[in-house]
């Protein structure tokens, strides 16, 4: 039964398909505990198999552009504000941060709920839009990504507006987020700034599998409030900033302290 409701199907709408048919069959503890056993085969072997919260970094496989990003968060301070959102649910990126030396707050929503007063804190959080794996359930049906959350796009949007969004390896989805910003693309008085980062560089390819978020943000695009690169490889981007600012960074964020005044640091 199961390989006939996959059958014909592939990619985004095979993975949706199957854990639609796990979780009306055997219900949704039984789509957390495959989350769960999925995540776990990021631990190295050597690693303890009990552990408490995520563990520490270095029992987990941390991969490289992870890794540099998260030490660009640790690194950043005021020039890497955050909040950092996520429809992932694993914690490999607050691990790559803590691996860094530098701290995260995160937060798990897998219900409506605003993140007013939460986001504005001095470290850099993470939002998991689609629940977290562990301790929470997670989304991952059509019909779960689109359930109106109204107060959590309300809240985005309000965030979306005193930023400058970066979306890297993200394929814009019906859920939440991409609904809240393409509502707000559509306001042309709204302050947005968005740079969308595609892997393909063909500009035929890229309009062949996202036209739809396209034609959704066309508005802004005439606006020259929405952005597009192509040719963007998440696994070595970040990578490439992150060596231009240990150029011209070259004291580590461990030899510096908050300082009383505000935008500057203070250099042991």
């Amino acid at each position: 039964r199961f390989e006939t409701a996959l059958s014909g199907k592939s990619g985004a709408d095979a993975y949706q398909e199957a854990m639609r048919w796990l979780g009306v069959n055997a219900g949704q503890d039984a789509v957390n505990a495959v989350i769960d056993k999925a995540v776990r085969q990021a631990r190295k072997p050597t690693a303890p198999a009990t552990f408490e919260r995520d563990g520490q970094p270095a029992e987990w496989h941390i991969p490289t552009g992870t890794a540099c990003l998260g030490e660009l968060v640790a690194r950043g301070g005021e020039k890497f504000l955050g909040p950092i959102l996520t429809t992932n649910f694993d914690p490999l990126l607050s691990l790559a941060v803590r691996s860094a030396g530098g701290q995260t707050g995160r937060r798990a929503l897998t219900a409506d709920g605003t993140l007013a007063g939460w986001a504005q804190d001095e470290i850099c959080n993470i939002v998991h839009l689609h629940g977290f794996w562990r301790e929470s359930d997670t989304l991952h049906t059509q019909v779960q990504l689109t359930n109106p959350r109204p107060k959590l796009k309300a809240s985005l949007q309000r965030l979306l507006q005193q930023r400058t969004l970066i979306v890297v390896a993200y394929g814009g989805w019906d859920d939440v987020f991409t609904t809240a910003l393409v509502d707000l693309m559509n306001d042309e008085q709204a302050p947005l700034d968005v740079t969308w980062c595609f892997h393909e560089n063909d500009p035929v390819k890229v309009e062949a599998r996202y036209g739809r978020l396209l034609n959704a943000v066309a508005p802004a695009i005439v606006l020259n409030r929405f952005r597009a690169f192509g040719g963007i490889d998440c696994h070595t981007i970040f990578c490439s900033v992150l060596s231009t600012l240990r150029r011209i960074s070259p004291v580590s964020i461990t030899a510096a302290t908050r300082s009383p005044l505000a935008g500057w640091e203070q250099i042991d």
